[in-house]
């Protein structure tokens, strides 16, 4: 099944740039990239083609999924009727192979009903808390496919080095854990 064609997020958007993220003090434009990927997730496979941040942003608070503005994932997806298994994270510490196998898994298109990734990426260099939102892989299958809400457009991550070029800041994302997300299975 093909992702549909839908526009990426923008944290920066003038509905909500100002918005609050969870129970915290930061923004949705400072600090909505998690936010923005459950949503992306949920707009992609999760059947909710009209869902915006806000409303995932706020059913989150209602659900108690925030620690401050930081978000528990398995429980803000769990309010958009998404599952984020905390058993099914991969990251640095399962090495890059168990990752790149966690991404090909979730996103083949013979793995049954589609899911997508939510990527954990490092940038510049330091161990910064950006999220892309991992959705198709490329025909080839070297590359995915995803959504970068800093600055609201698509970029591609390289599956052989789990690198990409970043859309902002630095000069590359680098992949360091891998969330698969998609639908509840009885959605």
């Amino acid at each position: 099944m093909t992702a549909p064609a839908l526009t990426p997020f923008l944290q920066s958007d003038k509905r909500w740039r100002f918005r609050k993220v969870g129970k915290g003090t930061s923004t949705m434009w400072g600090a909505g990239c998690l936010v923005c990927c459950v949503t992306e997730a949920a707009r992609r496979v999760g059947g909710q083609p009209a869902l915006l941040p806000t409303e995932t942003n706020d059913l989150g608070v209602a659900a108690d999924a925030f620690t401050g503005s930081n978000a528990r994932i398995p429980d803000l997806a769990a309010c958009v009727k998404m599952s984020a298994l905390r058993e099914r994270r991969v990251s640095v510490a399962n090495g890059d192979d168990e990752m790149r196998k966690a991404i090909r898994r979730a996103l083949s298109p013979d793995a049954g009903p589609p899911w997508c990734v939510i990527l954990h990426v490092r940038h510049g260099g330091a161990l910064g808390a950006h999220f892309l939102c991992g959705f198709a892989l490329e025909a080839d299958g070297a590359r995915v496919r995803c959504t970068d809400s800093a600055v609201g457009r698509e970029t591609v991550i390289d599956i052989g080095t789990l690198e990409g070029p970043a859309t902002w800041g630095a000069s590359v994302f680098r992949v360091v854990s891998v969330i698969p997300i998609g639908p509840h299975a009885g959605a």
